[in-house]
Order: C-alpha cells, then structure tokens, then sequence
C-alpha cells in the first residue's frame, strides 16, 4: 500500500468499534490540547476496543484551550498506514459553530497553522508523529472576518479541524463555559449551512438514567404565543434516545441553551452527555460533555467583579428556568478537558 496519511475522526456512536465505551463522543484521541504539558501515554484494550487504544491522559484539562491567550499548545497526531514513506501536508482550523448541518465548508474555519509532516512506512519509528502548533486566542473580538455570528469571546465551544493533503480529515470538541448559577445552562449553536431550508434532528445519543436536558430555542419566541394552542413547546425535555426536529432556514443560525436536571442518585464520577445532530438519519455533528462531582466550597463565594462584555450588541440571550430541578450537592459539569458549569448547592 502506497504512502496513506492517517489522522483517527471522532467518535460518533455509541458504542462505536475501535474507541472504548467509555470514549466521549465527537472526540478523537488525535487533537488535544495540553498548556501545561503533563501529558502521559495510555493504552486502554477494554469492550468495543479492536486492540490497544492509544491516547493521552492529563489533555484538555479546564483551561485547555483558554479563551483570551495567545500560547494555547495545541498537538496533533498523525499516522502513516502505508508501506512508503512521504511527506503530508496539514491544515488546521477552528470554528465556534458546535453543530453544522449542510455543506460542511472550509469558510466556517479559521486557518490555526498549515504546515508538511514526514513520515516513515507503517512500523518505522517515524511513522507515526506528533506536532505542536501554537493556538492564538487572544483576540476576543475576532470574528473571522464577519463569518461567524458572534465574536471569540462570546462563544463557549470549539470544533478544531484537521485535514490531510493527501489523507483523511478529523475534528475534535472542546469548550469553555463557567457558570456560578443555581439555574445554569449550556450554549449551543446550531447552523444550517446549506442554500434551502433543512430539517434535522437533536438526539440524546448518551444520556445517563434519570437524567435530562430541558432544550429552548427549538421554537422561536416570537413565534411562541402564550396561552394559545402551539404546535411545539416552549422547552423541550429530552432523555436517552428522545429526538427533537429542528427546522432552519438557508444558512440561519440558531442560539439554543439546554439544562441538565438529574436525579434523585448519588452523581458518578463520570456521567458522558452526548447531543447529535442528525439529518436524514445520519450524523452530521455532536457535541459531548462529561458531568460529575465537584469539591464542596468551605465558604460562600462572592460575587466576581466582571469585566465589560467583548462587544454590548454582541450578548448572548440566555435561559434561567424558574421551575428546575433541586441539586442536593455540588455539581459541575464539563466536556472533556474543560469546566462547563459548576452548579451550586442548595441553599
């Protein structure tokens, strides 16, 4: 087999052959980000695992990337399958848009690097290499060149992409979102990037029992009349499997927020959460994120003094349920390697 680039795409089901079970989705073990540099090798042959599993542990940890730095250590892993050696060369860009449906093109990333990698044939020691590449995040206000809705500093989560000339591609999920509230929510951006309007499904792909997230932003609010006969409501409430179809119109861009409401249990160390945008039954995006316990505070915080917003017409609408679930402990929730929400206890 002649020269054949290979970087691992994300995980899109569950379970998916190849990744261990407890892999989150919309995650490769080949882009990762590591500021502190304490990564270590692991090797994981568990159920759905088709022989050893090669990933880092210590990557993406909270602050991995940071919003407003420049030096965010981003590492990508490449691989040559081939018999030949040769020369690849990469492309790596990101995007704040968490779910896209449509023509996936390149104008929604923004160019991180590009740069050649050499590889050895399949089972030389340079067969396989892995490359830091520096991820500037400084400017907040960026809003690559118009082409996002909203500047950097608005949004919560990034899709980094890399794509190999000759070779496959993959992305890779990573957020950023802190949250003090009792009552607090998730931020997620769906986009319909085609020329005609398209429906598409939000799927609960991985939901632990007893839980549930109050989806709102499905129906529009000016199209929401209360009191009277709506078609759909206001907050969707999904679990494990439930569906929820989202129409966008050509090219729109639609804010939705979702809340997680668990129960009654005892919260596991690790709780995958895993959205999936579908259309015509296949998977188009997803993003995943990990809840679990968090240390209880030994005093009440205070209240943080905040810095401006990035742009004042550039705020994000957000959702605060009056009616929502009790959380009985501390609670905070993240994907994997960075802090989502931290939920404070019951007052």
């Amino acid at each position: 087999m002649s020269f054949t680039p290979y970087i691992t795409p994300w995980k899109i089901a569950f379970p998916q052959t190849g990744f261990p079970d407890w892999w989150p989705g919309w995650t490769t073990p080949d882009i990762f980000v590591d500021n502190d540099g304490n990564r270590t090798p692991q090797i994981d042959t568990g159920p759905s695992t088709t022989g050893p599993f090669h990933y880092f542990a210590n990557v993406n940890q909270p602050g991995e990337p940071e919003i407003g730095i420049a030096n965010n250590r981003l590492f990508v892993v490449i691989s040559n399958t081939g018999t030949t050696g040769g020369t690849v060369q990469v492309n790596v860009g990101f995007t704040p848009f968490a779910m896209v449906g449509g023509s996936w093109t390149q104008f929604q990333f923004k160019q991180i690097a590009q740069f050649p990698v050499t590889l050895g044939a399949a089972g030389s020691p340079t067969a396989q290499q892995q490359t830091e590449v520096q991820w500037d995040l400084s400017d907040v206000t960026d809003t690559n060149g118009g082409l996002w809705s909203l500047p950097v500093g608005a949004f919560t989560h990034f899709c980094v992409e890399v794509f190999l000339t000759p070779g496959n591609s993959a992305q890779n999920n990573f957020s950023n979102v802190i949250s003090a509230s009792p009552f607090p929510v998730v931020p997620l951006l769906v986009v319909n990037s085609d020329p005609e309007p398209r429906k598409y499904e939000i799927v609960a792909q991985n939901v632990p029992k007893d839980w549930a997230l109050h989806l709102y932003g499905i129906v529009k609010r000016q199209d929401y009349k209360p009191g009277a006969k709506n078609p759909k409501p206001l907050v969707n409430r999904v679990a494990a499997g439930d569906k929820v179809e989202i129409t966008l119109e050509p090219g729109e861009e639609r804010l939705l927020t979702f809340a997680i409401v668990h129960g009654d249990r005892e919260i596991a160390e690790k709780n995958f959460i895993t959205l999936g945008l579908f259309a015509d039954g296949k998977p188009v995006g997803g993003i995943a994120l990990n809840a679990g316990t968090a240390r209880r505070p030994r005093r009440r915080p205070t209240r943080p003094v905040c810095s401006p917003p990035v742009l004042a017409q550039y705020l994000l609408p957000v959702f605060f349920p009056r009616k929502q679930v009790i959380y009985r402990t501390p609670f905070q929730v993240n994907t994997p390697g960075t802090i989502l929400v931290r939920i404070a206890e019951r007052g």
